[in-house]
């Protein structure tokens, strides 16, 4: 059985979480604002590893969702 291996470019889009910078950027929001948006409990689930905070993608797909809905 051969096994496939992904280009690097291919893995880096297959992420499965992404550093709060990365969701930011991701969602075209400031730093600044993604933290008002957790100290007004709308900023999506975070997971923590270790110290530091990533958001999932099924995370950001539900709190794209959740912002839809609220429009």
């Amino acid at each position: 059985m051969t096994t496939k291996t992904r280009p690097a470019s291919e893995a880096s889009t297959l992420q499965s979480c992404f550093t709060i910078q990365q969701f930011c950027e991701r969602n075209h929001l400031s730093i600044a604002f993604f933290y008002k948006l957790k100290q007004q409990g709308l900023a999506p689930v975070e997971m923590t590893v270790g110290r530091r905070r990533f958001v999932s993608i099924e995370a950001e797909a539900e709190w794209r969702r959740a912002r839809e809905r609220v429009s």
